[in-house]
């Protein structure tokens, strides 16, 4: 009933959509860390730089300078762009 092509095939079929979840969840995870060291791990330099941090995530833009969430988004588009 089937032949030996078509078996190939769909084992090779299998192979690709159980390699796509993996890679996804690895990406997801550098993601995730590299947002935890950002957060808790990293250095502030400036004393006022985790309410500016905190205004940006939480989109309270009026008390900002124009420019700063202009390069904040900037941050998520370029590598887009890469991608």
């Amino acid at each position: 009933m089937f032949d030996n092509h078509s078996h190939e095939s769909l084992n090779r079929d299998r192979t690709f959509v159980s390699a796509i979840p993996a890679r996804k969840i690895l990406l997801s995870v550098i993601w995730l860390g590299f947002t935890a060291y950002t957060i808790w791990l990293a250095p502030l330099d400036q004393a006022d730089t985790w309410p500016l941090a905190w205004k940006l995530l939480t989109f309270q833009y009026d008390q900002l300078n124009a420019i700063i969430p202009v390069i904040f988004w900037l941050m998520g588009v370029w590598p887009m762009i890469y991608g």
